[in-house]
């Protein structure tokens, strides 16, 4: 099983690169892909810590986005990025992320439960270009308050009160495919499932139609967040516009949610021998040596 949808301590993961590698070897995996948060900061780490475990390995990237009300993610992957041409793209978002932060904190504080700023910039000292996430937030409000992660949670993401939705900086839909093609990458839409559960499936179907507009490559398939339904219904919709099915754990790190999903959550050999036939088709010159 290849694993296309993992998050290190360079975004909102828990673990270093070579800690989520070594994770993806022990759970039996044959091929991954590290998609932090709007950069490639630890790509090369993971390569390197990869090939150590003999495990295939493909770059990739997870940027923001907005569309119809609804905070989406699609997802990058390429055998050798732009990095300059997709820092430039993404200098506004990332700046965005630090606003949204900050709005969070001053609605904690709204409803008695502040948490300075500086906390949260501590949690990722550690990062280039910090992407400060919601998830941050509500362990500190769990540390702080002595809040339950679900009590926390609930306050922080969709519908809660601490809870601030991507604004004006993120990319759209349609711009989030063009800077990842610009880039020389082929691009994915990740977890829609999560759109229809929080927006409902009449945006779901606007997203995807903009998206299959703006020559998406592929839709994220499998997933924690994916039940049977959602599942064929992603995969129908899949083969009917000629995308590429993909799939991975989202994973976190140990304690996180979808615990128990690397190794079992992810896409198998011949998804994975068709999507880096697709790069190797459209980028021949960025193909790895075999």
């Amino acid at each position: 099983m290849y694993d296309l949808h993992l998050h290190s301590t360079y975004s909102d993961g828990d673990q270093q690169v070579a800690d989520v590698v070594a994770e993806c070897a022990s759970a039996g995996l044959v091929g991954i892909s590290v998609t932090d948060h709007n950069g490639l900061w630890g790509q090369a780490e993971a390569a390197s810590a990869a090939a150590e475990r003999g495990l295939e390995y493909l770059p990739g990237i997870e940027i923001s986005a907005r569309a119809h009300g609804a905070d989406l993610h699609i997802i990058g992957y390429s055998y050798n990025f732009d990095q300059r041409r997709l820092e430039d793209g993404l200098a506004n978002t990332r700046d965005g992320y630090e606003r949204r932060a900050r709005r969070m904190l001053e609605l904690c504080d709204a409803v008695e439960l502040p948490v300075a700023f500086e906390e949260l910039v501590d949690l990722r000292a550690a990062q280039h270009k910090p992407v400060y996430m919601a998830y941050d937030v509500a362990r500190l409000l769990s540390e702080h308050h002595g809040l339950s992660g679900a009590e926390a949670k609930k306050l922080t993401t969709h519908g809660g009160k601490c809870h601030v939705p991507y604004g004006e900086w993120a990319l759209s839909p349609a711009e989030a495919v063009t800077l990842i093609h610009g880039a020389g990458g082929i691009a994915v839409f990740a977890h829609p499932g999560t759109v229809s559960y929080e927006a409902g499936d009449s945006v779901l179907e606007s997203i995807l139609a903009e998206l299959v507009a703006a020559e998406i490559d592929g839709i994220e398939v499998y997933h924690p967040f994916h039940d049977s339904p959602t599942k064929q219904r992603l995969k129908h919709y899949s083969s009917e516009h000629n995308l590429l099915v993909t799939g991975g754990s989202d994973w976190h790190g140990p304690g996180r949610y979808h615990e128990g999903a690397l190794g079992s959550i992810g896409l198998s050999t011949e998804g994975w021998q068709l999507l880096t036939q697709r790069l190797q088709s459209l980028f021949p010159q960025d193909a790895p040596a075999r």
